[in-house]
């Protein structure tokens, strides 16, 4: 049975791990590493695409977002933090988690996508921002503009010419991508998403800008959540909107059924992994806790710990209750593990 390490030393804050044993979900690491490995194919039919673009104005489309299912506590945000150093998978930029929970009021989630791919390739000063890549850029501005302006009041032709950008959206962002791509020196950007879920007010609105403007070989989203939440919200959007409709009867349709068909398409259920939880990660491995340079069993401090809590009572009669969290901050919480005033005093020699 593999060993697996829960470090204590900063208590439940999400961050990197540079020791391989640290990471705790290695199956789900493992599977990722697998789709990405697909994607590559993707890219490259892309590529060759791109080159023949001559006879298609139509750009490639791909609904290949990676879906990372996880309850609250089980660790998404780590995960997303640790997926770079997990990978065996070579060609691909990643870039630090988004949260769309962040959003400021009238802000667009695709806004802070090009904003964060931007961002990516400042970031790489030893390759230089040509003027493709600026041309590029300019072009996505402006479409995303124009469909912005959208909303006016002007009238017949002229409301529809000011589409005209518009309407080369998605043509603008697959130019913008390779663009990219190439300044960053990849095959492909992985585009981390962490808990849509729980913003609840601009989860749809996140979701559909994944499947509208995502759609690219070239950007693959990696998006965390608990997908029973995202079923509710996506069903609750639907229902919502269709039985406002003239003519519509909440009976006529299963706004359930229609978010099932919608999650499919935009998360594919071939490209899904769920976490393990705290239960599920003891039995699969052998887990010890970690601080600083000393070590201990996790079933030898849940022992431990359970007696210092239930002392004075014999387990009889539901006298000594479930113990065990559910999920990896649970475990590093219980007991106040993350004090660091109680740690050392807590920890069996």
């Amino acid at each position: 049975m593999e060993k697996l390490y829960i470090s204590l030393d900063e208590g439940d804050k999400a961050r990197r791990f540079d020791k391989q044993d640290e990471r705790l979900q290695q199956r789900s690491y493992s599977d990722v590493d697998e789709f990405l490995k697909q994607s590559l194919a993707d890219v490259s039919a892309c590529a060759q695409t791109r080159a023949g673009r001559a006879t298609s104005n139509e750009p490639p489309r791909a609904h290949d977002a990676i879906f990372v299912d996880g309850a609250r506590g089980t660790g998404k945000t780590a995960f997303l933090l640790n997926i770079k150093g997990a990978m065996s998978s070579e060609g691909f930029h990643f870039c630090s988690p988004i949260d769309p929970t962040l959003l400021e009021k009238n802000e667009t989630f695709l806004n802070v996508i090009i904003a964060k791919l931007h961002d990516e390739v400042k970031r790489r000063p030893e390759r230089r921002m040509g003027t493709d890549y600026h041309k590029a850029l300019d072009g996505v501005s402006r479409a995303i503009a124009t469909i912005s302006d959208g909303e006016t009041t002007q009238p017949g032709m002229d409301r529809i010419l000011s589409h005209r950008e518009g309407i080369g959206l998605i043509g603008s962002l697959d130019t913008y991508y390779a663009e990219v791509c190439n300044v960053l020196g990849k095959n492909a950007v992985v585009l981390a998403i962490d808990d849509i879920d729980m913003s609840f007010k601009d989860a749809f609105g996140v979701l559909d800008t994944i499947r509208r403007y995502l759609a690219s070989p070239l950007i693959i989203p990696v998006v965390t959540g608990d997908f029973s939440l995202y079923r509710h919200l996506v069903s609750e959007r639907f229902r919502r909107d269709l039985s406002g409709k003239r003519g519509v009867q909440e009976t006529t349709f299963d706004s359930a059924h229609l978010a099932e068909e919608y999650l499919r398409k935009v998360l594919p259920t071939h490209r899904r992994t769920s976490l393990l939880t705290a239960p599920q990660l003891i039995e699969q491995h052998e887990i010890e806790l970690r601080f600083g340079l000393k070590t201990a069993p996790l079933s030898t401090v849940l022992w431990f710990l359970k007696h210092l809590m239930y002392r004075q009572t014999n387990g009889v009669e539901g006298s000594h209750p479930d113990f065990l969290p559910q999920s990896t901050r649970g475990l590093v919480q219980r007991g106040g593990l993350r004090n660091s005033d109680r740690r050392t005093s807590g920890f069996p020699a």
